[in-house]
């Protein structure tokens, strides 16, 4: 008996996954796949990508994807705000530059991105879509999408980069409030405005941060780095917190520090992080 019933359990297994094998609808909780192309739009002066609601997804749900509240869900979409929602129903989702990848990098793997593209409006240039909506180099849009002069359509898509199919951060939208934050914020406009004219590298390894008795916020944001010019900008991401901090690079690192430290922080950058240890992982980007 128990055999038999073995028997048609493991049947009624294998024929379900089968069935959803043959299927050509992706799981409720998967998003986006490298499949997909996200489209941005303007809404409000705010670029914007559409998602359409599948099965089984909610609300809550898509909001935790693109790392925003559901209050914020809700701001842009005040008409899902009391009512059921159907599928196949679409939400405005708000996408901030830092959350496109708008230089790859061979570290990055391309299964885990998908691309994203501006449909052009009335109105916009190659030299508004570059350099007033992303930031970029106009020669880096023209030639990733083949354009031999200014000419572009109403409708047209451009291609800018790629995001992650794991979603966004919450970290990436620009909700950590604070003295610190602000100057981040602002020491990130200036090194995305440099960016146009110089050339972006990366690097990842450890960085290391020196524990001084009664150093905290105020002890600012800066670094030391062997390869970013002194007085410029970088962005340091640490990927365990998920968050990116931009600060300026006083001078080098010197050489009582292990020779694999790749950036000394200071106390400040680590509260911005959480990090507990002396030694902790990150990706910086500098400019050269």
């Amino acid at each position: 008996m128990r055999k038999l019933l073995f028997l048609l359990l493991l049947s009624a297994f294998l024929t379900a996954t089968l069935l959803n094998a043959q299927t050509d609808e992706p799981h409720p909780t998967v998003f986006l796949t490298p499949q997909d192309t996200i489209f941005l739009s303007l809404r409000g002066g705010e670029k914007v990508l559409i998602h359409s609601i599948r099965a089984g997804q909610s609300l809550y749900a898509i909001a935790q994807f693109y790392g925003i509240s559901l209050k914020e869900l809700y701001d842009y979409n005040p008409g899902f705000r009391n009512r059921n929602y159907q599928v196949g129903e679409q939400v405005f989702i708000p996408i901030p530059n830092r959350a496109i990848i708008r230089y790859w990098r061979s570290d990055l793997a391309r299964y885990e991105y998908a691309p994203v593209c501006y449909v052009v409006r009335k109105g916009d240039t190659v030299f508004g879509i570059a350099k007033r909506l992303f930031q970029m180099p106009i020669d880096t849009i023209m030639q990733r999408n083949a354009l031999y002069d200014y000419n572009i359509e109403v409708g047209q898509p451009i291609h800018i980069g790629w995001m992650s199919i794991r979603g966004i951060p919450d970290s990436l939208h620009y909700r950590h409030r604070g003295p610190l934050w602000d100057q981040s914020y602002a020491l990130e406009r200036q090194f995305n405005q440099q960016a146009l004219n110089k050339s972006v590298h990366f690097e990842r390894g450890p960085a290391y941060w020196p524990r001084q008795r009664g150093a905290g916020e105020d002890s600012g944001l800066y670094a030391l780095h062997n390869k970013a010019p002194k007085g410029s900008i970088i962005s340091i991401y640490n990927p365990m917190s998920k968050r990116e901090v931009y600060v300026k690079v006083l001078g080098r690192i010197p050489k009582i520090y292990d020779p694999s430290t790749l950036v000394v922080v200071s106390p400040a950058v680590v509260k911005m992080f959480g990090a507990l240890d002396n030694k902790f992982v990150v990706e910086v980007r500098y400019l050269k």
